[in-house]
């Protein structure tokens, strides 16, 4: 026995198909509207399921890029969020459109960098680049869609409050100087022990930012420790750190 399905019934069906496409979309997927988010606030245009990797469109200030067939909607949740989430290589995540953190086990840390001029902070950067020049095709993250300024004025505040009360600590860091600082003196990049330890398990990884070298500090997670000669964490058993001189 045949069995049929009324009109209403099959428009029924194909509004929950296109309900639950709206809800999986993500970066880079092109939708039942045919544009692809590409960031919170860009998006391209598809053609036979594929982004036109030439064209990158911006929502208007105030709108984030959602499936839904207004494409730039002026509330909710961006159905593709680049800010803080770290790149495929795990290195580094954009925390805005023109600085960058550098990521530890998947997570971003709190210090950030800052591009050099005219360029972008560009998750599929070619090792060792964290950005790219602004050409006006990059997807990259822009935090305003989903953060206010108001948290940020007065964590300012807060800070500079705080940067009075550590005065003494200031003046005592001339004598250890940061990570950066170190690193700017070292005048070339990569991976190199930490200098106030002796336990080998820590080092700092330098690197271009900005026309000059900054830098940030690591620990080797568990019982490894850090190889001068691998600028890599190994096991302890395949390196014996040195025993400070009395």
């Amino acid at each position: 026995m045949r069995s049929f399905i009324t009109v209403p019934a099959l428009l029924c069906l194909i509004i929950a198909a296109s309900v639950i496409r709206f809800v999986d979309s993500t970066c880079d997927v092109c939708s039942a509207a045919s544009i692809a988010c590409e960031s919170e606030t860009q998006f391209r245009p598809c053609t036979n399921g594929v982004p036109d990797a030439a064209t990158l469109f911006v929502c208007p200030t105030g709108t984030v890029c959602t499936s839904s067939n207004f494409y730039c909607e002026d509330a909710g949740v961006p159905d593709c969020q680049l800010c803080g989430v770290c790149n495929a290589d795990g290195r580094f995540a954009c925390t805005s459109m023109t600085t960058f953190a550098l990521c530890s086990g998947g997570v971003p840390g709190s210090e950030t960098y800052s591009c050099p001029v005219n360029t972008v902070c560009d998750l599929n950067a070619v090792l060792p680049n964290y950005c790219s020049t602004d050409d006006g095709n990059i997807a990259t993250c822009d935090p305003s869609a989903t953060e206010t300024p108001t948290p940020t004025d007065t964590t300012s505040t807060s800070t500079t409050t705080t940067t009075t009360t550590t005065t003494t600590t200031t003046t005592q860091a001339t004598t250890t100087p940061s990570p950066t600082e170190w690193c700017n003196a070292k005048g070339t990049v990569g991976r190199f022990p930490d200098p106030t330890d002796t336990t080998c398990k820590n080092y700092y990884y330098c690197f271009a930012s900005n026309g000059a070298i900054a830098g940030a500090p690591y620990s080797c997670v568990g019982t490894t420790l850090f190889n001068p000669a691998l600028q890599q964490c190994v096991a302890s058993t395949a390196f014996q750190c040195p025993v400070p001189v009395a």
